[in-house]
């Protein structure tokens, strides 16, 4: 297997490279990779690895991957912090920075540069995961996913596994389309998280009447261990915006904030089928039957909804249709806040649970209208409730 690490002592002068098919990579600071519809293309033998501290990239019209791998095994990818990996989609969909397919698999893959996926419409993705794995994925760069109307993703997983997934430095993901969908990580159809670890900022942005979301676990997947004490952040001006959202059958073992989790919504209209959550566990979408669950939720930080400018009531934690936690523990902020309408420091409704609450921190609402600090309805339930914090609420109505 031929090996391209004369590309390191290549002179700077030569700067252009071709795309490259099935062949190990080592890319030198001020060469570039580039390609139609792919930079790297790896589907047959291996395995392989891939260094880069130049630029990978592909530009096409309506399909573009920075590095393709299909069905093989990579060894490891090292993005430095000169590093760009990026795919632009110029006038149609998909344009992800990193693409892997039919059970691919990356051992380590670390980046402290830039993964980015650009689409004119929709689907760009920094990196996108379908029947794959990825062992370990240390990111202290940028993974990025814009795109121009709709589905801005920075991690997309579907029926994928990522083992360990540590984020200090920025994963994001933006659409600017009028009914745009921005995601940071989004792990879809029964993908499995066993440790995600965010020290650095995980956020999703949305204009028009879009959605956005910074971390999202949907259709029958599940993340065993979620530390943040860093930042997991979603600003829109649509009709729905997350912090972070367990959808239909999904699952978080063991969720720890020591950071900030927050959901901020503005300029937007009311109607069904919206809300701003700081965790949302309630369906995604409209037709979600949720049965989401938490075993263990730590709160040492602060978990904030806004709705700020909005006909849109604010939720910190929001949970409907069977969503169950096993213990909760608050030692830290809960909050909602709006300013004309409703806001809840805790909903929820639809037979969803809470076996054992425990809060020695505050739990508090404030709004234009009314507010109310912890709301049960519809078969709601507590089993064991433990109060040495605060719970309020405060409006004119309250």
């Amino acid at each position: 297997m031929a090996v391209m690490s004369a590309l390191a002592a290549m002179s700077l002068s030569q700067t252009a490279i071709a795309a490259v098919d099935d062949e190990n990579v080592d890319n030198a600071v001020g060469t570039t990779i580039s390609g139609v519809t792919y930079g790297v293309k790896l589907d047959a033998g291996g395995p392989y690895t891939v260094a880069n501290s130049g630029e990978i990239n592909s530009t096409a019209g309506t399909l573009s991957y920075g590095i393709d791998i299909n069905s093989v095994t990579t060894t490891s990818i090292n993005n430095t912090s000169t590093g760009v990996i990026k795919a632009d989609a110029t006038t149609g969909g998909r344009a992800y920075g990193i693409n892997m397919t039919s059970t691919a698999s990356v051992g380590t893959l670390i980046n402290a540069g830039l993964i980015s996926g650009s689409a004119a419409s929709k689907f760009g993705r920094g990196i996108h995961l379908t029947s794959s794995n990825i062992e370990t994925l240390t990111n202290s760069g940028r993974i990025l996913g814009v795109a121009g109307a709709s589905n801005g993703t920075g991690l997309f997983a579907s029926q994928s596994t990522i083992t360990t997934l540590t984020n200090t430095g920025s994963i994001s993901g933006s659409a600017s389309g009028s009914l745009g969908k921005g995601y940071g990580i989004y792990i879809n159809n029964f993908s499995d998280v066993d440790t995600l670890n965010n020290s650095g900022t995980i956020s999703a942005a949305s204009g028009g009447f879009g959605r956005a979301t910074a971390i999202l676990l949907t259709d029958t997947s599940t993340v065993s261990t979620l530390i943040n004490t860093g930042l997991i952040t979603a600003d829109s001006t649509g009709v729905k915006v997350y912090g972070i959202s367990i959808g239909k059958k999904s699952a978080i073992t063991t969720l720890t904030n020591e950071g900030t989790i927050r959901a901020s919504l503005s300029a937007a209209a009311g109607g069904k089928n919206v809300g701003v959550h700081g965790i949302n566990m309630g369906g995604h979408f409209f037709d979600d039957r949720s049965q989401s669950s938490i075993d263990t939720l730590t709160n040492n930080g602060s978990i904030i909804a806004i709705s700020s400018g909005a006909a849109i009531a604010p939720i910190g934690l929001y949970m409907t249709n069977k969503a169950s936690i096993e213990t909760f523990n608050n030692n830290g902020l809960l909050s909602a806040s709006a300013a004309y309408v409703n806001a809840y420091g805790i909903h929820f409704s639809r037979s969803s649970s809470i076996t054992t609450l425990t809060n020695s921190g505050t739990i508090t609402a404030q709004a234009g209208s009314s507010a109310i600090g912890l709301y049960m309805s519809n078969k709601a339930s507590i089993e064991t409730f433990n109060n040495s914090g605060l719970i309020s609420a405060s409006a004119p109505e309250s």
